[in-house]
């Protein structure tokens, strides 16, 4: 687990970057137009292109953090090439990229083999992220998104879970008391289980053919 100065300097990174604003944050509806080409040799610049112009903060030398409190400062603008660009695994769909050790960015795979609606899915998180029930939306591309990468977090084992029980349980119950207005997650005109069953019987019927 990590100590507490590591937890004290996350947090005020984090609350760092909820007070940078731009056009693309919690913003479903604008969409950069670049792809990212996950087989292409040069796939790791597309990536770095991509989160700089999504999150401009990732090579901006005026940022200037709580030096008393993060012991970090930014006296020179780092170059477009020294963001690292590291895979990370765990994905279900989507393949994910952490950039500069600061944020995430998701590949989603090709709309033909895909079973999510990503316009849906990338509204909803949008909406999440505005109210502090998700990872920071930093902004869309043609084929994936750039969010908040949680740091220094790791899953806990069955008896570490025990003592945190009722603030899981409390977390889980004021997700799903939210509300998401219709023009976020509109109700379809058949139950959506059997809709997304169907899809998912076509496609598997497509694949095999």
């Amino acid at each position: 687990m990590p100590d507490i100065a590591t937890i004290t300097k996350h947090s005020a990174l984090q609350e760092h970057r909820r007070s940078i604003e731009s056009p693309f944050r919690d913003n479903a509806d604008l969409i950069l137009p670049f792809s990212v080409d996950p087989q292409a040799s040069n796939r790791d610049d597309q990536i770095r292109q991509i989160a700089i112009a999504i999150c401009p903060f990732l090579v901006d030398r005026e940022v200037k953090l709580n030096h008393a409190l993060c012991s970090v400062a930014v006296d020179d603008k780092p170059s477009e090439l020294s963001l690292s660009v590291k895979p990370l695994s765990g994905g279900l769909s989507n393949e994910l990229f952490v950039v500069a050790d600061t944020v995430l960015v998701r590949i989603h795979p090709d709309d033909a083999v895909s079973m999510v609606d990503r316009e849906k899915e990338s509204h909803l998180v949008a909406w999440l992220s505005r109210q502090y029930m998700a990872p920071i939306f930093y902004g869309r591309f043609q084929n994936g998104r750039v969010e908040e990468l949680y740091l220094h977090v790791e899953p806990l084992t069955y008896k570490e879970m025990v003592p945190y029980g009722p603030y899981i349980a409390q977390a889980m119950a004021d997700f799903h008391s939210l509300v998401a207005p219709t023009r976020v997650l509109p109700k379809p005109d058949i139950p959506s289980r059997f809709e997304t069953v169907d899809h998912w019987v076509k496609t598997i019927l497509c694949s095999a053919s």
